[in-house]
């Protein structure tokens, strides 16, 4: 954890107070199961009445955007690092959080008012929605039933974090709590690739498992033949993993990092206060929630080395993997606050700096706006050759992108009109940010074209393989008889179609010679070869099976003469 010694030394100059939110008392509860939503609903409510105050009744609406604040809780700068967590849950897992925040439920519960909007957005598989009614102290954290994290894993998060943020009346921190959690929870990615190389895959699985369960049954016929009680196998071998790091060495290295991350704790804490007391607390959203997980994550890992240290015995398997906790939990913590240490650096250098940015910012605007209509063309190009599926985590790149840019000349305007540096740097790091996130979603519409070109280029290498062992499962279960050998061709005849089907455009016609084994283009179906008559495929086989019927005849005995 790098230590900002000209942030220690601005804490010196600063004379703002630091200002804390009074206390909310929360209580959570758990919706109950939905058909098409997994839910996890909760409820705050304010610990002290209020007058009441004009609300205003939302009923359940087509979302327009991921990011929908009907009521204006969002500041720029938490819209902004709302936008960067849902960008970077969907580039990195390939999920969306849809977020809504409104007065009230128009009566209804959370859930049932949740499970409406993201039924009128049409939401996938791979979206959730985070609703927050702002007045009503309310919200629903839910997704639908065949989402990649779990319902009882949303609940936590609902009831953890958001709540927490909500409670605080964090309304930005709440959607960053959120989707960092189901990041978390889904375990990232390396990003959107193509999934052509996969379906490939999968179907030499399966053709391979056709080809050892044809040979189990070889196996088991000659066993039945020559009357031994089996065929003797080979034992497998047993693999040998990486030595395990001794034992004391783990033991002190977790020790060590536990230290180094309490002392990153405790120095980011008096970071954070100065970072909120120097750019504000709505500015410092995404540095608290990185705090306070900071600070869970040690308190859990202090809780593991207790365990290991008491005087209950556990096995050594079970201390190494505690160990191993440790480290895991230290190094994640470390790392998100060293991010924020960064983010905190560059809004002081933005501030040192500001007439230089401001001067900067509208060429880094137009360059990625004139980005925008050539991923326009990218995407309606991919939309006429590829499947929707192969590019549908990058539909949205360009619509979004504009949508970024205008957020960034928003805040360009802004840090240009502000009298104060402070929140001039503020805003002009929100284009920043903007400009970058605009440019991230540009640059994975050109990613995913390069992915995809290369993936059809390789498809008929990594095919050919596969139609080599389809050749060789027919070859077999030709030369095996038996009465399931009518099913075992349908089977093949699956694959078959899943291959045609994966080739597409590259490769259709694409058969397996079942004499050979090799791949070998054939002449298309056409209605001329379904029909009976000349041309149709019985008489084709018939009259290759004649010559063979034929010499089977000449082979038998001939009858022994008459005396």
């Amino acid at each position: 954890m790098k230590v900002l010694g000209r942030a220690i030394t601005a804490l010196a100059l600063l004379t703002v107070p630091v200002l804390t939110a009074a206390p909310v008392s929360a209580g959570t509860a758990a919706a109950g199961p939905a058909a098409a939503v997994a839910p996890a609903a909760a409820s705050a409510r304010p610990a002290a009445s209020a007058p009441a105050a004009p609300l205003a009744m939302d009923a359940p609406f087509r979302l327009p955007g991921r990011i929908t604040d009907r009521n204006g809780s969002l500041s720029s700068s938490g819209r902004s690092s709302v936008q960067s967590a849902v960008d970077r849950l969907q580039s990195e897992d390939n999920l969306q959080l849809w977020v809504v925040y409104v007065d009230s439920f128009d009566g209804a519960s959370a859930s049932n008012w949740a499970q409406r909007t993201f039924q009128l957005s049409s939401l996938g598989s791979n979206a959730a929605i985070l609703a927050v009614a702002t007045v009503d102290r309310a919200f629903y954290l839910g997704a639908n039933s065949n989402f990649r994290v779990s319902s009882s894993t949303l609940n936590s998060i609902g009831n953890g974090a958001v709540t927490s943020a909500l409670s605080r009346g964090d309304w930005a921190g709440a959607a960053v709590a959120a989707a960092d959690g189901i990041r978390s929870s889904a375990g990232g990615s390396s990003g959107s690739k193509s999934g052509l190389i996969w379906v490939a895959a999968l179907i030499v699985l399966v053709v391979l498992g056709v080809v050892l369960w044809l040979r189990s049954r070889r196996r088991a016929k000659v066993a039945a033949g020559d009357g031994s009680g089996g065929v003797a196998g080979e034992q497998p071998g047993q693999p040998q993993g990486a030595p395990l790091e001794d034992y004391d060495q783990l033991s002190q290295r977790s020790v060590q990092i536990l230290i180094d991350t309490d002392n990153a704790v405790r120095t980011s804490e008096t970071q954070l206060q100065l970072a909120e007391q120097t750019f504000g607390a709505a500015s410092m959203t995404d540095f608290r929630a990185a705090f306070e997980q900071a600070r869970t994550s040690l308190a859990e890992a202090f809780r593991l080395r207790q365990q290991i240290d008491d005087d209950e015995p556990e096995d050594e398997a079970t201390r190494r993997a505690w160990m191993a906790q440790i480290i895991d939990k230290c190094t994640a913590a470390d790392r998100a606050l060293d991010a924020q240490s960064q983010r905190f650096d560059e809004l002081l250098d933005v501030r040192n700096q500001l007439p230089a940015v401001l001067s900067s910012l509208p060429a880094q605007v137009d360059q990625q706006a004139g980005r925008i209509p050539a991923a326009t063309s990218t995407l309606q190009r991919l939309s006429q050759t590829y499947a929707p599926g192969a590019f549908s985590a990058v539909s949205t790149n360009a619509t979004e992108a504009a949508s970024r840019l205008e957020l960034a000349r928003s805040s360009l305007s802004q840090a240009s009109a502000a009298t104060d540096p402070t929140a001039g740097a503020v805003a002009a790091r929100s284009a920043q940010e903007a400009v970058g996130q605009a440019r991230t979603l540009l640059d994975a519409v050109d990613k995913l074209d390069h992915d995809l070109s290369a993936a059809a280029a390789q498809l008929p290498a990594q095919l050919a393989p596969v139609q080599a062992e389809l050749g060789a499962a027919r070859a077999a279960v030709a030369r095996s008889g038996g009465g399931d050998q009518a099913g075992l061709t349908a089977r093949l005849d699956q694959v078959q179609a899943a291959l045609d089907a994966v080739a597409g455009p590259a490769g259709p016609g694409i058969r397996c010679s079942p004499s050979s084994g090799s791949a070998r283009r054939t002449r298309p179906w056409t209605s001329s070869w379904r029909t009976p008559g000349r041309h149709s495929r019985t008489p084709r086989r018939r009259r290759r099976r004649w010559p063979q019927l034929w010499t089977r005849r000449r082979r038998r005995s001939p009858p022994l003469p008459t005396t």
